[in-house]
């Protein structure tokens, strides 16, 4: 199951302009694991950290990345599987 959530985090980051390494648990702890900082991006979403992530009711959600951040230059709806309760 962590690993999922890592995958999730890696997907909602490569949506970014910015890379793993700019986010917090990177920039404030250099030395945190890829996959360490991943799973804290992770739970950091799902906690809206990033804005307002919403439930669709069907076990998933959204959070919308700013098209100011997003790698295309557009606004992205992310949709991501809620693990949070597994």
């Amino acid at each position: 199951m962590l690993q999922k959530k890592i995958d999730i985090a890696k997907q909602f980051v490569d949506l970014h302009r910015i890379g793993l390494n700019a986010w917090s648990p990177k920039y404030q702890l250099p030395s945190m694991s890829d996959e360490a900082a991943l799973l804290q991006i992770y739970y950091d979403l799902v906690g809206d950290a990033y804005g307002n992530t919403e439930s669709n009711g069907m076990g998933e959600l959204t959070i919308e990345i700013d098209s100011r951040d997003s790698m295309s230059g557009y606004p992205v709806l992310f949709n991501f599987a809620n693990l949070s309760e597994e």
